[in-house]
Formats: structure tokens, C-alpha cells, sequence
């Protein structure tokens, strides 16, 4: 849990924040 890393649109919703931090996450780097 890295609070550091929080979303700069707190506007859009917990759904999308994860679907964004899924697809950096996976752009970034590939944790499969």
C-alpha cells in the first residue's frame, strides 16, 4: 500500500483509479 502513489484526480472514481493504476502498473512494468 503506498499511499504516495495516490491519484492526482480525486474527481474520477475508485474504479477508474484502479483500472489507471492497473494499466501504468502493467505499462511500466509487467508483474506477471
Amino acid at each position: 500500500m503506498k499511499t504516495n502513489q495516490k491519484p492526482k484526480i480525486p474527481s474520477l472514481p475508485r474504479k477508474q483509479t484502479k483500472n489507471l493504476k492497473s494499466h501504468h502498473c502493467r505499462e511500466n512494468k509487467p508483474k506477471t
